[in-house]
């Protein structure tokens, strides 16, 4: 191998390597993701081991910092960073474009290689899209601590005064969401609804989600989506909804859980966590649930639903889950927004204690 191709290789395969270790420790740090930070990990040490290969004893020989007339040329975009989407999307760029450098010098000496760089290459765009989204994400739910599911038929008093109580003027209209869950209703009057209630929740520093529904979602401007298992994969609905959208994905199992994160779930529902009168659950996942989704410590928010109420909120708490979702023990009080005081005052005072280690 002549010296210039070398030093090209040499060059590129640093480039791969600073720009996967950039987002092997956004997984790590950030997100607390221990499978995909040990996979970035993993074809990290896969692209440096390629020196051996690809370079043998030309690698050192072929260094000339000094004389690379690239060290200088910078762009605007390159010393200018607006957020940390921005720095992942950056390192994912640098390691891909590096990589296919690597592949397409490689097919001259090794084809081998050059298929796995490939692998690699297309593992890490997978990568890359997959953490700006999370990133982006953070922050949309996190100050939230209770959501509230309006029904109508559901409610005791009319459904506008039961959202106009719980969102009133208060210190904590800002850690609750409202999701909107209407099966019945005409798409028109759906989509009414829906829209008269986000420009609520945005009134008051709420968010507001559609059960179901990403269209209705959409057309009505909420700040997301909350899909079952049996409705649109929640993988579709991000590639329709874009980056900057909450989905929340319903779960019953560990398997469940772990897929709707992997596929850019914002947040997941885990329950039911006890049996409920407002929807009736053939199996009850159970606190046992709630304890082993807070010792995944997944990326995504777990939020428990099914059956919570003021009185059994404890058992949530003791399980390190610190959202919940709850439809009955709000909307059937006289005083809804009296019960939602009460549940974020017992949630915000759990978040202040250290986090129970569940074994």
């Amino acid at each position: 191998m002549n010296t210039s191709t070398a030093r090209m290789l040499d060059a590129n395969i640093n480039r791969a390597c600073e720009g996967l270790r950039l987002l092997e420790d956004y997984a790590r740090f950030v997100l607390n993701d221990a499978a995909r930070c040990q996979a970035v990990k993993q074809d990290r040490h896969a692209i440096a081991s390629l020196r051996k290969t690809l370079l043998a004893d030309d690698e050192l020989l072929s260094r000339d910092t000094p004389g690379d007339v690239g060290t200088t040329v910078k762009t605007e975009s390159e010393i200018n960073r607006p957020d940390m989407a921005a720095v992942l999307q950056s390192a994912g760029s640098r390691a891909t474009e590096a990589m296919r450098v690597i592949g397409e010098i490689a097919k001259l000496h090794h084809p081998a290689i050059a298929g796995q760089v490939e692998a690699i290459r297309y593992r890490t765009y997978s990568t890359t899209q997959f953490l700006r989204v999370a990133e982006t994400q953070r922050g949309r739910i996190d100050h939230v601590v209770l959501c509230v599911l309006i029904t109508e038929s559901l409610c005791l008093l009319p459904w506008q005064t039961v959202v106009e109580d719980i969102l009133r003027p208060s210190p904590w209209s800002g850690k609750v969401c409202l999701q909107l869950r209407e099966k019945q209703l005409p798409d028109a009057q759906l989509l009414a609804r829906a829209k008269w209630l986000g420009a609520a929740c945005r009134a008051s520093g709420a968010v507001c989600i559609i059960n179901d529904r990403l269209d209705i979602a959409l057309a009505a401007g909420a700040a997301g989506v909350h899909l079952g298992q049996e409705d649109l994969p929640c993988a579709v609905a991000r590639k329709i909804a874009g980056t900057n959208f909450c989905i929340g994905i319903s779960t019953q199992t560990s398997d469940e859980a772990h897929r709707a994160v992997q596929a850019g779930a914002t947040y997941i529902g885990i329950g039911p966590m006890f049996p409920s009168t407002t929807k009736v659950k053939s199996r009850i996942a159970g606190t046992a649930f709630a304890s082993e989704i807070s010792a995944a410590n997944l990326p995504a928010p777990a939020v428990a639903i099914g059956g919570i109420t003021l009185e059994n909120l404890h058992e949530i708490r003791q399980c390190g889950i610190q959202r919940i979702a709850v439809s009955a023990a709000v909307i059937q009080s006289e005083h809804p927004g009296d019960v939602c005081s009460q549940l974020v005052d017992q949630l915000l005072k759990a978040a202040e204690q250290p986090k129970p280690n569940p074994r």
